[in-house]
């Protein structure tokens, strides 16, 4: 769920930069749906494993339980697809299409696990996974988004 918020305040000084939008939609305008505004907002969160989880959260419905099993091979390269596992059965696991918008978003989660010394084959979320997803439940109360179960 995306509840609307009032805009910030840009600090003065600071250019304005568009490749920070990651080709997501504005949040401004009449013609904005809810999943618009939830892109442009997922945009803002500084931390790309943050980002990409709430973002994989908001496309999939994957709960917290399947966000923990997603590992970096789990996104393909150009981060046009991700597969989220059934943690019971791998003939379960569904490979989910993402939207243009959310591939900066995947590919800064790769590129964050290529810089840890990760395994590819390692969870991508380990540390804001634990805990019942304490940590990304904070990040989603931070731009208004509720982390709900999965779908």
């Amino acid at each position: 769920m995306v509840i609307d918020r009032p805009a910030r305040a840009r600090c003065q000084g600071a250019p304005e930069l568009a490749s920070t939008t990651s080709g997501a939609p504005s949040a401004r305008g009449r013609d904005h749906t809810p999943a618009d505004i939830l892109a442009a907002r997922l945009t803002t969160v500084a931390h790309p494993l943050h980002a990409t989880a709430l973002t994989i959260h908001a496309v999939t419905g994957a709960d917290i339980s399947r966000l923990a099993l997603i590992r970096g091979i789990d996104i393909d390269e150009t981060a046009t697809t991700v597969k989220i596992h059934d943690s019971t059965a791998h003939r379960r696991c569904r490979l989910y299409p993402l939207p243009t918008w959310t591939r900066p978003l995947a590919r800064a989660a790769s590129i964050h696990g290529q810089l840890k010394d990760r395994a590819p084959d390692s969870p991508l979320f380990p540390l804001i996974t634990v805990q019942n997803g304490k940590q990304l439940h904070l990040t989603a109360t931070g731009i208004r988004y509720t982390l709900g179960p999965d779908r």
